[in-house]
């Protein structure tokens, strides 16, 4: 077999590996449902990218999400936030939720915390909105002067990181 044909079954491997594990995650089972649609976003997310320490325990986001402020009434105080887009059974996302409070603690004063969990059907639009096709999607958004920036998932992999990305769209505002 010579080295391109090598290539090219190795990468449709790949794709049908990363395809099925999507498929399974989204509690399918073979031959009883139709194809999810595509959810790896280029940047990371699920489907590639960011790899944070797993939590300890069955983590998933929508824990954190009791008693956060919504997308609504967060761009109406006019304080800047992070949004964070979201689904219960995305890997990535149950390593992200324990940042949460960190955040919240961090920068509670600062700017909001937002959680949208893009299953939920009320968040339809938002989510198409912001064009979400990967999870976790983390945006920070400032209300009074319209910025929004989508902060690359590569660098969720330590809360650290994370923290830097806020800073520096805190501090340009």
């Amino acid at each position: 077999m010579n080295k391109d044909v090598a290539i090219l079954v190795m990468s449709v491997l790949l794709a049908v590996s990363l395809t099925s594990n999507v498929f399974l995650a989204k509690g399918n089972t073979v031959g009883n449902a139709p194809a999810p649609a595509p959810v790896a976003a280029p940047s990371g997310g699920c489907g590639g990218g960011a790899r944070a320490a797993a939590p300890a325990g069955d983590v998933v986001p929508s824990k954190f999400d009791k008693g956060m402020i919504s997308y609504a009434a967060a761009m109406k105080n006019g304080k800047p936030s992070l949004v964070l887009f979201y689904v219960d059974w995305c890997g990535y996302c149950k390593r992200f939720a324990p940042y949460i409070p960190q955040l919240k603690k961090q920068y509670g004063n600062k700017m909001n915390v937002v959680m949208v969990n893009c299953e939920d059907a009320k968040n339809a639009d938002l989510v198409k909105e912001y064009g979400i096709n990967g999870y976790p999607s983390v945006f920070m958004v400032n209300p009074k002067t319209n910025a929004r920036e989508h902060l690359n998932n590569g660098r969720f992999a330590a809360y650290e990181t994370l923290a830097e990305d806020v800073d520096k769209f805190l501090n340009a505002q």
